[in-house]
């Protein structure tokens, strides 16, 4: 796994449900999709306009789990060669994953949370 550092890189937050996340996870599924359209048209184009890595955020929806790759292709696509990881048929981003990250919350500015006291705290996540 590589150590991720803020500013080296562009993130890209992805939601996902269950299924996607889980097989993401056991590195059954090694790319992600997303329709061609002006949501993520625009926050697709801005990060390869950037011309540094692109490193996708996956969350359970939108719950605290987060797993983090490098992204090392993103290609539109008509047509589906994999139905079964939920492909579309239509025009769509077809977002290839490289290696999984680690995370370190000083680096990435992880979530934060006030403590009974109302003093800031960093939160624990893996």
């Amino acid at each position: 796994m590589i150590k991720i550092k803020r500013g080296d890189f562009i993130l890209l937050h992805l939601p996902l449900k269950r299924e996607w996340y889980d097989m993401i996870a056991s590195g059954e599924k090694r790319e992600e999709y997303r329709d061609h359209k002006p949501y993520w048209n625009v926050r697709i184009q801005n990060a390869i306009a950037e011309s540094k890595p692109i490193v996708a955020a996956f969350s359970l929806g939108r719950h605290r789990a987060t797993m983090f790759f490098d992204v090392s292709a993103i290609k539109a696509v008509c047509g589906s060669n994999h139905p079964e990881w939920g492909e579309p048929k239509d025009l769509h981003y077809v977002i290839a994953l490289g290696g999984r990250r680690t995370k370190n919350d000083g680096e990435t500015g992880g979530a934060s949370h006030r403590s009974r006291n109302g003093e800031r705290e960093a939160s624990a996540r893996a």
